[in-house]
């Protein structure tokens, strides 16, 4: 036998790199090739068209900054002698250096380089060849191979993240555009095709809806196994949409972007098992070791055939091994030593896509290789070798493969003996595998027909005993025994020429092609390559892989796969003309010559364009892609907001950024200045409100940040670093400070509770210092400027946070919980930050709490405590520790929460805490957050869910990254993240819940982000947004939002009052543009008058009494707007200052309020701070009597009320700031701040109006900041329909008809009670009457879409008739014209009714600038036409929208303008078929008349009063009618899983299943033929149940293209009008008793039976005033009175049908007094008198008043023996706490005033 070996060793080359491709000549003398490796047909390439394959060596040949690819050459007599290097951008970062595969990614005919075929780690490089010759490197996908996703003919590649996935579309330069996909559940993708389905309803796109059939689901799972490494781009479902492909998953295209991920149960091979056009699939089951098929029968019907199972398959082989004309199945399987065996597996199709099995089974130990007719006879022959198994020779057994090569020859199934003969004799190596059982595909041997002579040759890796060297050998036929004497394997024959169809409306161009014919080769092995070019025989815009003679390049299939056609989208090619092609390529790589051309000339005016993604952020850049710019017309983009940054030359694409988040449209106007027509195109983009950009710290000049400060008071932050401190330029770069301090010090990074940062004033000079760990001590001292000192103080320092809890500006050291069975323990200040005293948190009897939340709970101005680690009587319960003053706690406990709290915060601005909830450890919940709702009685609501439905996985949990207020919006926010692992895909996702003042919650995904840990938010850039800092190496996440933000205003009426207890501060809210007066924050500073240095301030500001300077972020600033301050902290005597500073939730700081002077003096004036006009206030002055006497009263413009000993009871009239001051006859002079609080609800509204429109107006001030409870509409007509949200000033009335009306707003305050407005008054004078459309036609004198109406008698309000028409998206339309009402008429000019027909409604304009509600919409028919079955012409229309059409009337005629009446068919009919049209030119047009169905209200009208009108379609013509490939069959499928309409499934969404998958109309006539009075439906096959009948609905789907198949489907309709019989009432908490521990109660009613409504109306039939009762069903006990409670449920289908449920009320006592922590006092009420029994007779006791923020607002009684009595005259509606101190025992009481 012989062979031809080549053993010549290459010698030194060096070559200079150029930007070309071929960087030296072709070298004369052979060149071997040293290995093949392992073997990859994608490297052999024809770049020189000559018909002759190159071969591309990829192996790394370095040369600089460039790597130089080796391109061989054939040479005669047959090998790969010499080369040319090819210089190409260095991939050494990727792959070892070497290229992993080569590709075709830009349509150019030279090949592309890619490193690796997938990363996941990060992007690939590919290198890409440019039209100079040379090569850019594009390093932006994860996937090198070629995906035409939109199937314009341009590959686009495929990018992965941790967060996203991406696809990288082509553009027509050449560059590529990111654009974000979003992977959909199943049941998110039935609603949107449901949508889709709506809103196509009638209009008939090429493309048609997004098949969903169940069948495809088959694996389940949304996470999915390497779901990036897709290798195939195909239409699986046959619904013109090109699905991802990869050996795994497929993801289901649903068009804009949208994929269903759908995992396969095993490795994939899609091929048509029963020629039906529809691809159907082979399985490998791995895991279970099991081959089978599920092939598609239609109906969404699968049938499933287990091939072989219980082995390992080697390979898998399918082509028509018996030439019956359809699909077989080999599979493979090598030698395996457990069984002994080697096998050959045949699945003979039946025909049908079922299957004969065949085995054959060998002792040999074969491995098997590739499956080609290798003789050119038309039999399949499999290359195979035997497995080395000679251990006595001097190779490593490890090192040889194989001694020599055989063919199976493949001629029938059964029988199939082993190959005697070898092919060829020689050792071959095996490089990649160390198991002598590997398949060839890891062995260097390649056979294939390199030099296109018809006849294969073989190329492999060879070793030449006994020297181990190693080199490619070369076998032609003529080498080869075996194969001597074949013939040469012919090329397929000729194709005729393709033909091509637009459709004008989607843009997508069909391009279809008869069958081709081959000698050697079966019909169904066959593949086909498509060529479209910009001129005659080039493939520019379509790549065929051909050269112009038809020979192949390569040796893949054709583009087209084995499909008959192709649907392209054309909308972005340039206009011109367009040549296309096609070619028969068999499996040997033999290409047909090509079809004839057809010249396709492409004049599409079409506004198509794509955005980069759907979901962009404010600040991000939003890439907008249009259809290329076509000579001669005029295009305009609407931005919507958004700011361009750039453009391409011909505008076809567009760089955006907004600013401002939200909904935006955008839209793109497409105009033709010649005829007036456009094209309008909308896509809708919602802009996040929010992104981030991570930078290193090396970028921003630090190391590790420990904490930010402004350190130079010029309003910007620096930092504190672990390497010193970093001053800020200004723009967010740091440059170390240059001081000796500073040059050596490095600091320990540490945070306090909460994440608080490590500052307090520790010397009390006003300045911040900080307690850190150092090289040089334990804290460091501002000195002022740029000077510090560190030193060595208390270690409790730096181990503690700082809580200052007895507000005497000394900060006690604070820590969450210590220990699980332990109270917390924290560290008192004695005064002097240095000295402390341990605390604990329990009460001696084994009652706890651990320290977890610090927050001013009733906003007193105190840090109260909560925990959800309260320990009482062994059992854990929620807790607050609320704080009294001077280090006293009452604590309160409650029944234990649910899931795990992760923050107490004021979510919704109501100035009550909030818990955050997360149940990551139920196993429930594990997607969800939680909020409860905090309620100002120290109780919580039940938790408001908020569900994360992206998260898919079992395995995660959702984590809380921060919670802060991202938007702006004055309420926080939360990020989360969430992550799922499924075997070798690992995602992260983060996403934030954004929070509304109305506790509603909207939660946006983030996409491209990886946050990591936050450690703190810092304006780091000073661009006033807070940042992200990060602790380690995670850099900084900067927050990039285009929201504003504006500074507060400095608070207004700061005062001080000294009381008994010390120093009351106070000061009105301060007024913020985006936050809310109970979300702003307070800087607060008391100083001593006059004094600087150490010991000048009482309460330091931490600023140096500069306020410019930035705020602290992480320091705690207090909410309320009250601070007490133990009197100890004074000097009696001493001049005091207080400023108050005001801070919003983005640290954006006020200047200091005007100073407050004050003294302390010994006697002051005791009482209430805050009052309301015309209410009494009692004031004390505590004297002696002979002082009192001669005291001097300036009550600053009040009226002195009366007195009562040393009370006097005061009232103002006018609001403000009253100072009342007494002078006594010895001089001294006590004073007292009184703030007299208005609350002013004046606001402006209309005096006239209209009937059934929204009156828009701005509500007061105050309801902006009132919480829900606290406001109240009081209206004169309960129909009216008043409109507010909590926390807006927004509010909007209805009113239902003609009359006069009135209504008046109230806000109930705590100091002012309830405050009423004015009333306001309006007349409405009538309805807007709702315009009708008559009819929407063609206007014969234009050809443009004609609008008319009739509306006699309108209002004289009404000013003129509004025509809107709908822009490029579903029920979005443009005001295009605003006309008299009188002209009855309107022509759209810039229709253009041969595309499409458009979509129109009106609107009235009014003298009350307001429009009527819009009519119905109407749209004219748009006739389309085809050539059917034997001539036949089939029309088809979508059917008259807005009114019932009768019949509609085909004319026919020889010419446009002379048309007849040809028939006259059903107006349900929207198709029909012209037997009869013969040979020549025919025109068509239909006729309508509508009937016009009187709806104008309010006229009353008589029949005959009511008119009609004649409508017509656009004209059509037979010339150039594309002759479709009829239906054979016809199914009807639903979106839905059951056919039945029930209330609770109204709607059912059918579609009509077409086969072949080829078939060229894809629509149906859709009927219903019975039970047409219980359903109605639309032409896209909507069925909508109407009516409260039940029965059977029979739904007819008719095929319109001439074979008029019909399938009909039974929906049954059922449950509708059924009575309900009963109503079973019970309680979510599964209790009836209603206590202060219990608090709401959620009732929920059971109507039986199950499938009646369960709508029900709540009402209280007994005890109306101990609950209420919400529309919800939540009972909520007033303060007072207990008993029995009677609710009702009554269902709404049936007002006598209801269901009661009876619930005992107690612990309230029934006079409003609730004992607290009572021990054996009670109390109770006497008129306006509150008694204590039980005092004890033998001790001092004290009795106070105190309200709900803390203030103690009386403390004198009267005592009789064992009673006390107080008054609560004076006492203002609310609840208040009684507090009774006897020796050590203190009790507390609740009551309701």
């Amino acid at each position: 036998m012989m062979k031809r070996l080549l053993l010549v060793t290459m010698g030194t080359a060096s070559f200079l790199v150029v930007s070309a491709q071929v960087v030296s000549s072709v070298t004369e003398e052979p060149v071997p090739i040293a290995s093949l490796g392992t073997p990859n047909l994608s490297s052999f390439y024809d770049a020189d068209g000559d018909g002759v394959k190159e071969y591309y060596d990829l192996g790394k040949l370095s040369y600089g900054t460039t790597v130089l690819v080796k391109r061989y050459h054939w040479k005669a007599p047959g090998c790969y002698g010499s080369y040319v290097p090819i210089g190409v951008p260095d991939l050494s970062s990727q792959g070892n250096g070497m290229y992993g595969m080569l590709l075709h990614a830009n349509n150019d005919g030279f090949p592309d380089f890619s490193g690796f075929v997938f990363y996941d780690a990060s992007p690939i490089h590919i290198a890409l060849s440019e039209t100079d010759g040379a090569y850019r490197l594009m390093n932006r996908a994860y996937s090198a191979y070629p995906l035409d996703v939109n199937h314009d003919g341009l590959p686009d590649l495929f990018a992965f993240n941790a967060t996203d996935w991406d696809i990288l579309y082509q553009n027509p330069d050449g560059t590529f555009t990111a654009t974000r996909i979003d992977t959909l559940s199943r049941v998110q993708a039935d609603s949107l095709v449901a949508r889709k389905a709506e809103e196509a309803d009638g209009k008939f796109d090429t493309g048609g809806l997004p098949s969903l059939r169940d069948g495809m689901f088959v694996g389940g799972g949304h996470v999915t196994d390497e779901s990036y490494k897709f290798t195939q781009a195909i239409d699986v479902n046959r619904d013109g949409y090109m699905d991802l492909v990869g050996p795994r998953t497929i993801f289901y295209n649903m068009g804009d972007n949208r994929f269903v991920a759908s995992r396969q149960p095993g490795e994939l091979t899609v091929k048509d098992l029963n020629g039906d056009g529809i691809p159907d699939y082979i399985y490998n089951d791995t895991e279970g070791k099991r081959v089978y098929t599920r092939t598609y029968l239609g109906g969404d019907r699968f049938e499933e055939q287990t091939l072989v199972k219980d082995l390992d398959v080697t390979d898998i082989h399918c082509y028509d091994f018996d030439k019956d004309g359809d699909l077989d199945i080999l599979l493979t399987f090598n030698y395996n030593e457990q069984f002994g065996f080697s096998f050959l597996v045949f699945a003979e199709n039946k025909g049908n896509g079922s299957f004969e099995i065949h085995e054959n089974s060998y002792k040999g130990h074969w491995t098997f290789g590739r499956c080609l007719d290798y003789d050119n006879d038309g039999r399949m022959e499999l290359l195979a070798g035997i497995q080395n198994e000679d251990d006595d020779t001097a190779y490593h057994p490890y090192n040889v493969a194989y001694k020599a090569l055989y063919l199976f020859r493949l001629d029938r199934m059964t029988g199939i003996g082993e190959p005697q003969e070898a092919l060829v004799e020689s050792w071959f190596t095996r490089t990649e595998s160390n198991s002598t059982s590997a398949d060839m595909s890891t062995v260097g041997i390649v056979m294939a027909d390199f030099d296109n002579d018809g006849r294969v040759e073989l190329m492999a890796d060879t070793v030449c005993h006994p020297e181990f060297r190693t080199a490619v050998g070369y076998w032609t036929y003529r080498d080869l025994p075996l194969l001597q004497g074949i013939p040469a394997n012919e090329a397929p024959q000729r194709m005729s020429a393709p033909s091509v169809n637009l459709d004008r409306k989607s843009g997508k161009l069909k391009v279809a092609w008869k069958p081709g014919k081959d000698k050697e080769t079966s019909t169904v092995d066959l593949t086909y390559a498509l060529r479209i070019g910009s001129a005659p025989g080039m493939d520019d815009i379509y790549f065929s892989g051909a050269n112009a003679d038809g020979s192949r390049r390569d040796f893949r299939p054709g583009n087209m796969g084995a499909n008959l056609d192709a649907t392209l989208d054309v909308s972005r090619w340039k206009h011109g003309t367009y040549y296309i092609a096609i070619q028969t390529v068999d499996p040997m790589g033999k290409g047909s010559a090509w079809s004839d051309e057809v010249a396709y000339e492409h004049d599409l005016v079409q506004a198509a364009f794509t955005v980069s993604d759907d979901e962009p952020a404010a600040a991000d850049t939003l890439v907008l892609t249009a259809a290329s710019r076509a000579a001669g017309l005029d295009y305009a983009w609407d931005f919507d907001g958004g700011k361009a940054i750039k453009a391409s030359a011909d505008s076809a694409q567009v760089w955006l950024t907004f600013d401002v988040p939200g909904e935006k449209h955008l839209r793109l106007t497409v105009t033709n200045p010649a005829d007036g027509t456009e094209d309008v195109r909308e896509k809708v983009v919602t802009v996040q409100r929010v992104s981030w950009q991570q930078v290193s710290h090396e970028a921003l000049g630090m190391t590790w940040p420990v904490l930010f400060w402004d350190m130079d008071g010029d309003g910007i932050l620096d930092v504190l670093d672990q390497n010193g401190f970093y001053v800020n330029d200004g723009y967010g770069r740091f440059e170390k400070l240059g001081t000796i301090f500073n040059s050596n010090l490095t600091v320990e990074s540490r945070a306090g509770m909460g994440g608080q940062a490590p500052v307090l004033d520790f010397d009390m000079d006003g300045d911040a210092d900080f307690a850190v760990r150092n090289n040089k001590g334990n804290l460091i001292l501002h000195r002022g400027g740029r000077d510090f000192e560190a030193l060595d103080a208390n270690p409790l320092l730096v181990e503690h946070g700082f809580a200052d809890l007895d507000n005497d500006g000394f900060p006690e050291l604070v820590d969450a919980t210590v220990g699980f069975y332990a109270p917390s323990e924290f560290y008192v200040n004695k005064g002097d930050n240095t000295n402390f005293e341990k605390m604990t948190l329990d009460d001696g009897d084994g009652n706890w709490i651990q320290i977890e939340f610090l927050y001013d709970v009733n906003r007193d101005g105190l840090l109260d405590i909560f925990s959800t680690r309260g320990r009482v009587d062994g059992k854990w319960k929620d807790a607050f520790a609320l704080n009294n003053g001077g280090l006293e706690f009452d604590v309160r406990y409650s029944p234990e929460s649910e899931g795990t709290v992760v923050a107490f915060e004021d979510m919704d601005g109501d100035g009550v805490p909030d818990k955050v909830v997360t149940y990551g450890n139920d196993g429930v919940d594990k997607d969800v957050i939680g909020i409860c709702f905090g309620n100002k009685d120290y109780t919580f609501g039940t938790p408001v869910k908020f569900v994360f439905e992206n998260a898919h996985s079992s395995r995660y949990t959702v984590e809380v990254v921060k919670i802060a207020d991202f938007d702006n919006n004055g309420c926080p926010d939360i990020l989360v993240y969430y992550d799922f692992y499924e075997q070798n895909v690992s995602k992260k996702e983060y996403a934030i819940l954004y929070m509304e003042r109305d506790r509603s919650g909207r939660i946006e995904v983030l996409h491209n982000q990886e946050l990591g840990f936050v450690d703190g938010m810092a304006d780091v850039n000073h661009d006033g947004v807070p940042d992200f800092y990060h602790a380690g190496n995670d850099g900084v996440t900067l927050l990039r939002t285009g929201i504003p933000n504006t500074s507060p205003e400095s608070p207004a009426h700061v005062r001080a009052t000294q009381e008994g207890l010390g120093i009351l501060l106070e000061w009105d809210d301060a007024y913020d543009k985006e936050t809310p007066a109970m979300q702003m924050r307070y800087n607060v500073s008391v100083k001593k008058k006059g004094a600087e240095g150490e010991g000048a301030y009482i309460i330091s500001p931490l600023n140096g009494g500069n306020d410019k300077t930035a705020v602290i972020p992480g320091v705690y600033y207090q909410k309320a707007t009250r601070k007490m301050i133990p009197i100890e902290r004074f000097e009696a005597g001493q001049e005091y200052e207080v400023q108050v500073q005001a801070i919003d939730l983005w640290d954006a700081h006020s200047p200091m309020s005007e100073t407050y002077t004050f003294t302390v003096s010994e006697q002051f004036i005791a009482g209430p701070t805050v009052t309301a006009p015309r209410k009494a206030v009692a004031l004390t002055y505590n004297v002696p009597d002979a002082a009192l006497q001669t005291a001097e009263w300036d009550w600053d413009g009040g009226t002195l009320l009366g007195q009562e000993g040393k009370r006097f009871e005061v009232s103002w009239d006018e609001p403000g700031l009253k100072t009342v001051t007494v002078r006594t006859a010895d001089g001294e002079t006590a004073t007292k701040n009184v703030m007299v609080r208005d609350i002013d609800l004046s606001f402006d509204f209309p005096t006239e109006g209209l009937a059934g429109t929204e009156i828009t107006f701005t509500l007061p001030e105050a309801f902006a900041q009132a919480s829900r409870e606290d406001i109240d509409v009081v209206l004169s007509d309960e129909r009216v329909e008043m409109l507010l949200r909590v926390g807006s000033r927004e509010a909007k009335a209805v009113f239902p008809d003609a009359g006069d009306y009135s209504f008046r707003l109230s806000v109930r305050d705590s100091v002012c009670g309830v405050v009423e407005s004015e009333e306001k008054h309006i007349r409405i004078v009538g309805e807007v009457p709702v315009p009708v459309i008559r009819l929407v036609g063609i206007d014969a004198a234009t050809g443009k879409n004609k609008v008319t109406w009739d509306m006699p008698g309108m209002p004289d309000f009404v000013t003129t008739v509004n025509i809107y028409k709908e822009s490029g998206r579903y029920n979005a339309f443009d005001c295009i014209a605003q006309v008299a009402p009188g002209a009855g008429e309107f022509v759209d000019t810039s229709s253009n009714p041969s595309v499409s027909s458009d979509r129109y409604c009106i609107k009235l304009g009014t003298t009350f600038g307001v429009e009527s509600p819009d009519s119905r919409v109407h749209s004219g028919t748009h006739l389309m036409l085809n050539k059917g079955v034997g001539g036949a012409v089939n029309l088809i229309w979508n059917a008259y929208e807005g009114g019932i059409v009768d019949s509609y009337r085909v004319l026919r005629g020889t010419s446009a303008d002379r048309l007849e009446l040809l028939a006259e068919v059903s107006g349900a009919h929207t198709a029909y078929t012209d037997l009869n049209a013969g040979d020549g030119t025919y025109f068509y047009a239909l006729e309508y008349d509508e009937t016009y169905s009187d709806e104008w209200q309010p006229m009353a009208r008589t029949s005959e009063d009511r008119s009609s009108g004649s409508g017509r379609s656009n004209v059509v013509c037979t010339d150039g009618a594309w002759t479709v490939v009829p239906a054979e069959q016809l199914n009807v499928l639903a979106i839905e899983k059951e056919l039945v309409l029930t209330p609770l499934q109204p709607t059912l969404h059918l579609q009509a299943e077409i086969l072949p998958a080829m078939a060229d109309i894809r629509t149906v006539n859709w009927q219903i033929t019975e039970g047409g009075e219980l359903a109605s439906l639309t032409q896209n096959g909507v069925l909508t149940a109407q009516g409260k009948e039940n029965g059977d609905i029979v739904v007819c789907a008719t095929t319109v293209d001439g074979t008029n198949i019909e399938a009909r489907v039974t929906v049954v309709k059922k449950d509708f009008g059924i009575l309900p019989q009963s109503v079973t009432v019970t309680t979510m908490e599964g209790t009836t008793q209603l206590t202060p521990l219990t608090g709401r109660l959620h009732l929920q009613a059971s109507v039986q039976p199950e499938n009646a409504s369960q709508l029900v109306a709540w009402s209280v039939v007994q005890g109306a005033g101990l609950a209420t009762l919400d529309e919800d069903g939540v009972l909520t006990p007033t303060e007072t009175g207990n008993g029995d409670i009677v609710v009702r449920a009554t269902s709404l289908e049936d007002a006598s049908v209801y269901g009661e449920l009876t619930l005992r009320k107690e612990g309230f006592s029934g006079d409003g007094v609730e004992g607290v922590n009572a021990g054996q006092m009670s109390v109770r009420r006497v008129g306006d008198d509150l008694w204590i029994e039980g005092l004890p007779e033998d001790s001092e006791c004290g009795l106070s008043i105190v309200d709900p923020s803390g203030r103690v607002l009386s403390t004198e009684y009267r005592r009789e023996g064992c009673s006390g009595r107080i008054s609560l005259a004076r006492l203002a509606s609310g609840t208040y706490l009684l507090r009774v101190v006897t020796g050590e025992d203190r009790q507390t009481f609740r009551f309701v005033k």
